[in-house]
């Protein structure tokens, strides 16, 4: 959107659409003016090319819906258990009829009454009206923006913006992926998701990202690509004449041997005997735009691969891989 204020970004559509067809995935609206990214159609030293954006947004936690479910299930208990008011009226809707019957049907509207409200609070405020979390990553920085819009209900009459932004230049050092266990609750209804953070290092600092909704492979994925093939520094074939233990064939053939292509520059690392993921993650390597433009060449390729496990500790019930 060529938008130049956040106001006018806002006014005419969402920062995040919901795609049609599922319920908890998103299309991120990137305001690439606004966020200073340099058009495309200028310069080509300075252009700046969006490599790839995510949205997340808070979902009810479960939590929630058990605190509601309590204090709705105490108020119809406390109503069936002493059924009249301090002065010996018997706690009845109006319109119903006194007796057992009418105390009996009060406390269970009055507990279904309860829970509504509850779930509806929190859907409006955290679905309806919650934070936008949006992560734009272009192949010179990273920005953050979270946006919450105007709610009257909910008493929040002003916009609430803010945006972090983190420059690696595609000159990122070093990167990191740790994946959070699996609830019960995903296994049960076969979720794709793998939550977890994603660490990189470039010269100008740390960032720590954190996908709580989604697949933190992507991520990590993403992540790999910011290195500039320019400014790498390649080991090339003769190189190994000085080692007389280390022979380039042998070890570039075990590692072509041990991943499998999935398209230019993209390799899956093959699944071994004792894991339990079917494939592993999948691993980008460098490559240049060729004559063509839909042409790719890859400028780096796989030289060694090494796989081994360790025993886990007696609290764990896995071992661990490790691939190099």
């Amino acid at each position: 959107d060529d938008s130049e204020t956040w106001e006018a970004f806002l006014a005419k559509k969402s920062l995040t659409d919901r795609v049609s067809g599922y319920w908890n995935v998103y299309k991120v609206n990137v305001p690439w003016k606004v966020l200073g990214i340099a058009e495309q159609d200028g310069d080509s030293s300075q252009a700046e090319t969006i490599a790839g954006a995510w949205a997340e947004r808070r979902l009810i936690q479960w939590s929630e819906v058990v605190g509601v479910s309590v204090a709705a299930i105490l108020v119809a208990a406390c109503l069936l258990i002493s059924p009249r008011s301090a002065t010996g009226h018997e706690l009845i809707l109006p319109g119903l009829p006194k007796g057992s019957f009418g105390c009996i049907v009060s406390a269970v509207l009055l507990g279904i009454g309860i829970f509504a409200c509850g779930c509806a609070v929190f859907i409006v405020r955290g679905v309806l009206n919650c934070m936008e979390h949006v992560v734009v990553v272009t192949d010179r920085r990273v920005f953050y923006i979270c946006v919450r819009q105007p709610c009257w209900f909910l008493l929040n009459f002003t916009l609430q913006l803010r945006v972090d932004c983190f420059l690696h230049n595609r000159e990122v050092l070093y990167g990191n992926v740790t994946t959070n266990q699996r609830s019960l609750w995903d296994r049960c209804i076969g979720s794709k998701w793998w939550r977890g953070k994603v660490l990189l290092h470039a010269p100008n600092g740390l960032l720590e990202l954190t996908r709580r909704n989604g697949r933190v492979f992507d991520v990590f994925s993403l992540v790999m690509q910011l290195v500039a093939p320019h400014s790498a520094k390649f080991l090339k074939k003769g190189d190994d004449e000085k080692d007389l233990n280390w022979t380039w064939e042998d070890s570039q053939k075990q590692a072509k041997e041990a991943l499998t292509e999935a398209g230019k520059g993209v390799r899956i690392i093959n699944k071994s005997s004792h894991d339990l993921q079917d494939e592993g993650p999948t691993l980008y390597l460098m490559t240049e735009r060729g004559d063509r433009e839909d042409d790719e060449i890859e400028v780096e390729e796989p030289l060694f691969h090494w796989h081994f496990q360790e025993r886990g500790p007696l609290a764990s019930a896995f071992n661990s891989a490790t691939d190099l």
